[in-house]
């Protein structure tokens, strides 16, 4: 034991301090990890609760959003469809309307009363 580093470990309280220190260190690290597994768990728990709960819900809602969308597709879609052409006739006979209408609505073709076709969205400027 000729390097004076080693020499300084041959003293038996400082090897069973380290001893200590070190088991010390190990069993928090144990207890960090345990902690660390049961807080995950519970996440993902609560994830899969929250998932299983809108799950619930989308379905139970369905058949109603189902309802709105066939309404909108049988009745309010024909009805804007045949005002935006109604205000594109007005247009046509009000060149001052047309101003104000072209900032809303584009048309690329003649709408027809049955389809949005003619329709498209406005540009932001």
């Amino acid at each position: 034991m000729s390097d004076p580093e080693l020499a300084s470990l041959d003293g038996g309280d400082e090897v069973a301090a380290l001893r200590a220190e070190v088991k010390s260190m190990r069993s928090q690290f144990l207890a960090g990890v345990a902690a660390l597994i049961v807080l995950s768990g519970s996440l993902n728990f609560l994830l899969l609760w929250q998932v299983i709960t809108v799950g619930k819900e989308l379905e139970a809602q369905r058949p109603g959003v189902t309802q709105m969308l066939n309404d909108y597709e049988r009745v309010s879609k024909p009805m804007i469809t045949r005002f935006v052409a109604d205000l594109q006739e007005y247009a046509k006979t009000h060149p001052g309307f047309q101003e104000v209408l072209s900032k809303y609505i584009r048309s690329t073709a003649p709408a027809s009363p049955g389809g949005g076709e003619g329709l498209t969205a406005p540009q932001a400027k």
